[in-house]
Order: structure tokens, then C-alpha cells, then sequence
């Protein structure tokens, strides 16, 4: 059929000769009687299977197949820069889930692998290329070491599949079921859990250690407060280095890791170490005013992104958040926070949460993205921007 209709083409060229018009118009007649097939339809197809094309082609692009097989390159620390094993300068932006699989609560361990499979790779327009993995402290009253080993194993796995870097999260909250990052049971755990998971991840080149999510007391913003969690946590960093030579350790603070202007003039002891800051806009109101500081972004980590290397580790924003902490519009948080982590492209960011449990949220229960007054559509749009960019270790693959 197809070779017909291109000698008709063909023939048309010549529209100086009528008999051969009269000719073709009797032998499309008979065709239409004896073939169901129409020309229409033809004609309809061809143009709905390049619809698809140029949608397809105005992608973000997807990693090719040889570069899935591929070891993403270890990433070390280089002044205040991440960098990879050739020296190149890399930036680190993505997504945190929240640690919860089926509900709020301790019952279930993360089923981080099904998760991941739904926000890497441009899969529902998503283009992370690093992810959070929390395990909650009281997980560990549920389940063993082993247990939540492979559950980390299975996330972090996928991640190597899907070509992502990844954060492994001691996910404590302190005040939060009893935790308390100076108490003898947290020391406890935390020195239990990284004794345990550090040595298993150590060869894993995609993988970072985030040493204790939010470390809060004593709410005070002074560098004796600083120096006293450092007198603790350094130790669980020694720990960590002591059984994986080679990864990037992040390192929170106290009043929910937000004492990071203090890092750069009293560092950790180590190599390949970064600092966390957490950030929302109920912060504000948490800033201890009687130290004579505003909450000023600049203040808190901007100056110190400057000398060090900073992870924001968590922020987000919802209108009709649970949490008072994260309530916000697009226009009073996003956007300026957009503004001002554009002026400074080495401080790397992951986004919370992907996950209708907890808040403020990327997607609903159905993975739904959320726009509005919700962060969802708009962080989309800012990943697939970032991607773009010629630090994203994973363009070169794209």
C-alpha cells in the first residue's frame, strides 16, 4: 500500500498531465472498495507515532545503557567543593524520603528499593542524582542490625542500578521518642549502628554517611555549644572513618543542625568530612533572638559555604502543612530559597520529603505530584533544571 501511494506522489509531480490524474482517481477508487484499509488512517498514524518522537525528544535525557554499567566515580571533599576522582568540580541535588513505609511509626522497615525506581532516571519527570535513606533510631527497638542492613542494602543497590548517589541517614531526632543525642542509650545506638553499617557500604563509591540527623540540645546558638558536640560526635565520626577510609561523612548540629556557621573556625578532625544544615520557614521563629543574630540564610550557612562544604540535607515548604515548622507558600519560601542556592552552586541540597507521611510533601498517596501552594511541581521543574548543569556528575552519562 505504501509503495502505491509513493507512486502517487510521484505522478502528482506531473500535474501538467490530466489523463494520468483521471487514471490515478479511478485507481484510488478501486482500491478504497477492494482494501479496508484507508489512506486516512495511514495518514493518522503516521502523524500520532511522531507526535510521540518529538514529546520523547523534548525529554531531560536518560542515562544510556552504557553508563548504567558503569561505577559512579567515589566523591571527595576539595576545600569547600565536592569533587570526583578526576578533579571535577561536582554538585549534589535530590530528594529525601521520609523513613516510613505504610504509616507513622516504627512497625515497618523502609521499602526505600520501590521507592527510588519511581523518582530516578526522569521516571515520572524526576531527575535526582542523590537520595536520602533515613533509619529511624527506634527502628532499632524492632529490628536488628541485620534486618536494617538489608533494607539499606536493597536501597542502596537500586541506587548503584539507577546511577544515583545516595545518603545512608542515622535518622535521630532529638525529643523525638526519648532521644537525646548526649544520653547513654543514643550513644549507644549510634555508636551500634555505624560499627554495623559503615564497614558493610565501605566499597560502595555512591554512598555518603549522614553521622546523626538532628542533634537539638542545648537549644543555644554559641560555639561552646559547638565545641561540646564535637567533644561527643567525634567520636562516631572516628568510628565511621575507622571502618570506610573513603566516604564523604555529613555532620549535623544542635537546635536541628542549624549551628553550621561555627564548622569552618572549629572543624571535626578527619578527611572527606561536610557539614548539614536543615533549614524551614518555622525556623525563624526557633532562632534564639536574645543572641543578637537573625535568621538570616547567609548568616547560618551561607558565610560558612564560603570556607567549608555545606549539605542542606532537609528543607521544604506546604501552605497546609502538618507541621507549623514547614508552613509556606512557593512564594515566601521556594522561591527565594531558589534565588539565593543559585548564588551559590557549591552548597548541595536534598528536598524533604517524598512521602505522603510525613511533611511537607513532594507527591501524594498516589504519587501524585503536588503544585499549588505545595512544593512538588515546582522542585520538579528546579531537579530538571539542576541536571542541566555541567557539575551533575551524571551528565556526562545522559
Amino acid at each position: 500500500m505504501l509503495g502505491v501511494i509513493n507512486y502517487f506522489a510521484y505522478l502528482l509531480i506531473d500535474m501538467r498531465n490530466v489523463k494520468k490524474l483521471a487514471l490515478i482517481a479511478a485507481i484510488v477508487a478501486s482500491l478504497s472498495f477492494l482494501l479496508p484499509i484507508k489512506v486516512s488512517h495511514w495518514f493518522a498514524s503516521s502523524a500520532r507515532a511522531t507526535d510521540v518522537q518529538q514529546s520523547n525528544s523534548n525529554n531531560t535525557p536518560t542515562l544510556s545503557q552504557s553508563c548504567q554499567n558503569q561505577s559512579l566515580p567515589l566523591l571527595q571533599v576539595d576545600g569547600k567543593r565536592i569533587k570526583d576522582e578526576a578533579g571535577n568540580k561536582v554538585t549534589l541535588r535530590g530528594i529525601s524520603f521520609c523513613g516510613f513505609n505504610n504509616a507513622w511509626g516504627e512497625q515497618v522497615l523502609p521499602d526505600f528499593k520501590q521507592k527510588i525506581t519511581k523518582v530516578t532516571n526522569g521516571t515520572n519527570g524526576w531527575y535526582p542524582n542523590l537520595l536520602r535513606l533515613p533509619i529511624k533510631n527506634y527502628h532499632l527497638d524492632n529490628f536488628s542490625l541485620e534486618q536494617v542492613y538489608q533494607t539499606l542494602q536493597a536501597g542502596v543497590d537500586e541506587c548503584v542500578k539507577q546511577q544515583v548517589y545516595c545518603i545512608i541517614d542515622w535518622h535521630a531526632v532529638d525529643g523525638e521518642e526519648g532521644a537525646d543525642w548526649r544520653s547513654p542509650e543514643m550513644k549507644r545506638q549510634t555508636k551500634a549502628f555505624w560499627s554495623y553499617i559503615a564497614p558493610r557500604f565501605k566499597d560502595y563509591p555512591n554512598v555518603i554517611f549522614e553521622l546523626y540527623n538532628e542533634p537539638s540540645y542545648p537549644k543555644l546558638v554559641s560555639k561552646y555549644n559547638w565545641k561540646i558536640w564535637r567533644s561527643v560526635a567525634q567520636e562516631w565520626v572516628d568510628l565511621i572513618r575507622e571502618n570506610s577510609p573513603r566516604n564523604i561523612i555529613l555532620i549535623g548540629s544542635p537546635l536541628w543542625s542549624q549551628i553550621t556557621r561555627y564548622a569552618p573556625d572549629y572543624p571535626f578532625a578527619g578527611s572527606n568530612l561536610a557539614y548539614v544544615n536543615h533549614t524551614y520557614k518555622g525556623m525563624e521563629e526557633s532562632w534564639p533572638k536574645e543572641v543578637g543574630l537573625e535568621y538570616d540564610w547567609e548568616e547560618v550557612f551561607g558565610k560558612a559555604a564560603d570556607r567549608v562544604p555545606i549539605f542542606l540535607t532537609e528543607f521544604g515548604w506546604q501552605a497546609d502543612a502538618e507541621w507549623e515548622f514547614s508552613k509556606a507558600t512557593t512564594a515566601e519560601f521556594g522561591q527565594p530559597m531558589k534565588e539565593f542556592l543559585s548564588k551559590r552552586p557549591n552548597i548541595n541540597w536534598v528536598v524533604w520529603t517524598y512521602d505522603h507521611y510525613c511533611s511537607p510533601r513532594l507527591v501524594d498517596e498516589s504519587d501524585r505530584v503536588l503544585g499549588g501552594n505545595k512544593m512538588g511541581i515546582f522542585v520538579r521543574q528546579w531537579l530538571q533544571e539542576e541536571w542541566s548543569k555541567p557539575t551533575n556528575p551524571l551528565k556526562s552519562c545522559s
